[in-house]
């Protein structure tokens, strides 16, 4: 839990790097899982899962889609509660004649949150966050703006909030800390994150207000 995982990793080519700690995979070695973009700290494995066509199905019955194998659809989802205030159970229903139930399980065995196991509604809910992640942070920046989004210790996210412009100067980012703080108050939050264009960063923590990163937008770790 490095920086109470506050910080941001990107996978960087080894000849850019000053300093490798630890033995680099041979180049016959296979992937054995990724990082998800806009799930806070879930990692899953390598396969191609993906959930798209998400819809809404009524109140307090969260979202229905599809379960995707690259282009394939292989299932149907149901009662997914990610970004919704319903909180149902997210399962498969309707799969096809394509769907690897062996692979499928292989998958959730090893998806991680925060280094911990997670169930298979778990997962579900993490592939349709990044869906649904991935086109509001789209959608906000097309229009000169950006997302800071509100975590509890487990990744949960607790608040999203678009920001229009995007900060790109100590002094806005500090103005949008000071907001944040004044407008969101919630037991549970313990960091506030902000969507660079390419990855979420630190922007402050939920309790106390911190100095706001130097380089704008484009600061790296």
């Amino acid at each position: 839990m490095v920086m109470g995982w506050s910080w941001t990793w990107e996978a960087v080519d080894p000849h850019d790097c000053a300093r490798i700690v630890g033995d680099l995979p041979g180049p016959d070695s296979i992937q054995e899982w990724r990082l998800l973009t806009h799930a806070p700290y879930t990692r899953v494995g390598p396969q191609p899962y993906t959930i798209g066509g998400l819809a809404g199905t009524g109140p307090g019955k969260g979202l229905a889609g599809q379960l995707r194998h690259g282009a394939e659809r292989v299932a149907t989802v149901v009662e997914i509660g990610a970004l919704t205030e319903a909180a149902p159970a997210a399962q498969l229903t309707a799969t096809t004649a394509g769907f690897d139930a062996e692979g499928w399980q292989a998958f959730v065995a090893a998806a991680r949150r925060c280094g911990e196991p997670m169930t298979e509604a778990a997962v579900l809910d993490a592939l349709a966050e990044e869906t649904l992640l991935a086109t509001q942070t789209a959608e906000a920046v097309a229009a000169g703006g950006t997302l800071a989004r509100l975590l509890d210790d487990t990744g949960t996210i607790l608040h999203l909030e678009r920001i229009h412009p995007a900060p790109d100067t100590p002094e806005t980012f500090h103005a949008l800390q000071d907001r944040l703080h004044a407008s969101r108050r919630d037991p549970r939050g313990t960091t506030w994150q902000y969507w660079t264009g390419r990855s979420w960063r630190h922007l402050t923590n939920a309790a106390d207000t911190d100095q706001p990163p130097t380089g704008g937008g484009t600061a790296t770790t």
